[in-house]
C-alpha cells in the first residue's frame, strides 16, 4: 500500500517570525500501486498551462538560476515589494511588510522538465514556491503598486506572535 504523508510544524524563528514548515513524503510500497494522474489533482504539482511569474522590485530580463518563482500572480506581486513576513490568511488576502516598489514578470521561454524545482525551505503551502535551476528569460508584465489594504499591521504580527506562544 501507498501513502501521502505531510508533517507540518510551526514555530518562532530567531527573528521572532512564525514560521510554518512542511515536510511531505509520497511512500511507493510497490509498482502496482503507481498510477497516473492527471497534473491538477496531485498536491504540490505545479499546473501544466499555466504562466509562472516572478516579482521584483528591480528591472530585469533575465532571471538568474536559484530564484523563485510562481503560478500565484498574487503571491509573485507581493514578493515584487521585497516583504520579510508574508501572510497568507488563507482567505484570499494575502498581507506583507514590503516597501520597495515592485514588478511583475513572467517567464518568456518554455520550460522543460527539471527547469524547476519545489522550494526545499518554503512556508507556504506546496506548490506555491518553486526555485530556477536555470537562467530563464522574463517579460515585464508591469509596475506593482503596494495597496494600504495589503500591508500587514503592528496588530495583526502581535496577534500572530500570541497565537505561536
Amino acid at each position: 500500500m501507498s501513502y501521502y504523508r505531510k508533517n507540518c510544524i510551526t514555530f518562532f524563528g530567531k527573528n521572532q517570525l512564525l514560521y510554518n514548515v512542511c515536510i511531505e513524503s509520497f511512500v511507493l510500497q510497490s509498482t502496482a500501486d503507481l498510477t497516473i494522474s492527471p497534473v491538477k489533482s496531485m498536491p504540490g504539482v505545479p499546473e501544466e498551462n499555466k504562466p509562472w511569474y516572478h516579482g521584483s522590485p528591480w528591472q530585469l530580463v533575465t532571471l538568474l538560476s536559484g530564484s523563485t518563482v510562481t503560478q500565484d500572480r498574487r503571491l509573485a506581486e507581493v514578493f515584487s515589494h521585497k516583504p520579510s513576513l508574508v501572510c497568507d490568511w488563507g482567505d484570499g488576502r494575502i498581507q506583507h511588510n514590503g516597501s520597495l516598489p515592485g514588478f511583475l514578470y513572467a517567464i518568456a521561454e518554455p520550460l522543460q522538465p527539471g527547469d524547476l524545482y519545489p522550494h526545499p525551505l518554503s512556508s507556504m503551502e506546496p506548490g506555491k514556491e518553486w526555485l530556477t535551476r536555470r537562467e530563464l528569460r522574463l517579460v515585464l508584465i508591469g509596475p506593482v503598486d503596494i495597496t494600504e489594504e495589503e500591508l500587514i499591521t503592528e496588530q495583526e504580527i502581535a496577534r500572530l506572535k500570541g497565537e505561536a506562544d
